[in-house]
């Protein structure tokens, strides 16, 4: 059913403030008269003076349209934001039934594509995703390599991706940071890994073998004292 209520506020066609400014700065008397009532009632309006234009009736001359009322929350939004610092978070729906503990593999998977995440993850991998500090790059990594002396932390570390034969194109240096492919950083995690379990099976074997030898050292002092013990009872 329609709703006639407010159907004349709606539809009406009211004088524009700009047109109103126009015909009363008019050269001719006769046309600024034509306009005063309206220019009168747009100061008060805009000063203050009189209330919100009522829906009912009575000619508004401050009247916002849909657009401007689009555009003034727009830049409202834009100035919230610009003074806050916010932080938005992808939401993936995990199922359809809105369940807890389940989850949906194909349903998770064509959001993640329609979303776009997988090209930007592609996208990313192709580039140089891996950036460390030069400081920190030869901290982690100088387990694999001689450390080489230089006087700046960046030549070092260029010495270090050259002596670690890691291609020109897989890696860049920057001022500050080490540019790296995610495969290269892969294989230099690995390989520090395999480095990092081998000198702590090392570790574990030296500690182990002097507690053994220890506790033989031990035994055997306890056998003499014992042997000792018992030739000095027999002998009484």
């Amino acid at each position: 059913v329609y709703d006639a209520e407010g159907f004349c506020f709606k539809n009406k066609d009211p004088v524009q403030p700009s047109i109103v400014e126009l015909m009363h700065r008019s050269t001719s008397t006769y046309v600024q008269g034509l306009f005063q009532t309206h220019w009168d009632r747009m100061q008060e309006q805009l000063s203050g003076k009189s209330g919100p234009p009522k829906r009912g009736g009575g000619s508004s001359l401050i009247f916002e349209s849909v657009t401007a009322q689009f555009k003034r929350q727009l830049v409202d939004l834009l100035a919230r934001i610009n003074a806050a610092q916010p932080h938005f978070v992808r939401c993936i729906n995990p199922n359809s039934q809105k369940q807890a503990q389940k989850m949906e593999p194909e349903m998770i998977l064509d959001q993640l594509r329609c979303s776009g995440l997988m090209e930007a993850v592609r996208v990313s991998r192709a580039g140089f995703p891996i950036r460390i500090v030069h400081n920190d790059f030869i901290a982690r990594f100088a387990i694999l390599i001689q450390v080489p002396s230089a006087p700046d932390a960046a030549q070092v570390a260029s010495a270090m991706c050259k002596g670690l034969r890691i291609p020109q194109e897989h890696f860049r240096m920057g001022k500050t940071k080490v540019f790296m492919r995610r495969e290269i950083n892969d294989k230099l995690e690995e390989e520090r890994s395999k480095l990092l379990v081998k000198q702590a099976l090392t570790l574990q074997r030296v500690v182990r073998g002097h507690q053994a030898r220890s506790y033989v050292k031990w035994l055997r002092l306890q056998r003499h004292k014992s042997a000792a013990n018992l030739q000095r009872v027999v002998r009484r």
